[in-house]
């Protein structure tokens, strides 16, 4: 293995074993000289042999291109929320790059009413109205919003949603619901609920403990005053009744794997590897960072997944996959980008 601009890291030589018959993963490193242009590339000659015939070769080639993260886009939490007069809150502002990485920043806070200080302490006024809280980063300008409406009694929430909505569970495990309200114009509203759940074990903060056996369960948050309910679907499986030949190996940690073939015309499988059940979002970019395709949005099992992807609708060039995995318990993504390119 070489490269023209002379990143690499990684040993000239290596040897891998193949997982199945079609690929193998390594890791290789590369060192990007600190006065590199955004956008330099360097070209990476790969010659593989192998080990059972000398004699078959192969010669590929591929492209690292750099890429400078920066600030594109910002969010405000909590984005809407009804509150008491005289309330006081604290909102959160997160940045983003352009692949959907954290981008740290440090947010300029504004109100259009009540108080509001450089931490994001929010105080509210003592009238009714709705006041519009702003984020804003000085160097680009960018901004993020919340709404606040402002009132002396709360509202019944008109819709609520319990998260996390699908859960997978072994029998005799424990998950914790919460239930969130909202208003008809989406503002968060605060009640306390009432729970519910069609077998196993629900307290009334939300802890559940499902039974030792295998079914599926329907956990229910109830609004007391105005009977408005959401609900969550738990699927209790037990591990131990998985026959030998059904055994799939649970990944130790996440991964998004490169595409195969890459460049590929039209289809290509992409390769992802769950630890833990997980709620997962699969996209495609173009290189001006627009979405040209979802390939996955669903709660997943642990283990080792695939998705056949066909571009035949798009022009040739380069692309990115992104997969963004949340455990189901847990709040912190997972989020990885790999780049593919299709050729016509």
């Amino acid at each position: 293995m070489a490269d023209e601009a002379g990143w690499l890291q990684t040993g000239p030589s290596f040897t891998i074993t193949l997982a199945d018959s079609v690929w193998a993963d390594t890791t290789l490193q590369f060192v990007v000289p600190a006065g590199e242009a955004e956008g330099a590339q360097n070209r990476v000659i790969l010659t593989t042999t192998s080990q059972r015939d000398p004699a078959a070769v192969a010669v590929d080639t591929f492209v690292v291109t750099t890429f400078v993260p920066v600030l594109t886009r910002l969010t405000v939490a909590p984005d809407s929320i009804i509150v008491l007069q005289g309330t006081t809150l604290r909102f959160t502002a997160q940045g983003f790059d352009q692949f959907e990485g954290d981008r740290a920043f440090t947010p300029t806070w504004s109100a259009s009413g009540g108080t509001i200080d450089a931490e994001g302490s929010f105080t509210v006024g003592t009238m009714d109205e709705e006041v519009i809280v702003t984020a804003t980063d000085a160097a680009t300008g960018l901004q993020a919003q919340a709404r606040v409406r402002v009132g002396e009694v709360f509202p019944d929430p008109a819709r609520i949603v319990v998260e996390p909505d699908t859960v997978f569970l072994t029998p005799g495990n424990p998950e914790v619901f919460t239930a969130l309200g909202f208003d008809e114009a989406g503002f968060a509203v605060d009640f306390t609920p009432v729970w519910e759940a069609t077998a196993g074990q629900i307290a009334q903060d939300g802890f559940f403990t499902a039974e030792d056996v295998t079914e599926t369960v329907l956990v229910t948050a109830t609004d007391p005053a105005g009977g408005v309910q959401g609900q969550a679907v738990v699927l209790i499986e037990d591990p131990t009744t998985v026959g030998v030949e059904d055994e799939v190996e649970i990944p130790g940690s996440f991964a998004l794997h490169q595409n195969y073939p890459n460049p590929f015309n039209p289809t290509t499988v992409i390769r992802y590897d769950l630890p833990v059940a997980s709620r997962v979002t699969m996209d495609i970019f173009n290189l001006l960072g627009q979405r040209v395709a979802r390939l996955v949005e669903a709660s997943l099992h642990a283990g080792q997944h695939q998705v056949v992807y066909s571009a035949e609708r798009l022009a040739s060039g380069v692309y990115f996959i992104r997969l963004i995995a949340t455990p189901i318990a847990a709040r912190q993504p997972f989020v990885s980008v790999k780049k593919m390119v299709f050729v016509r």
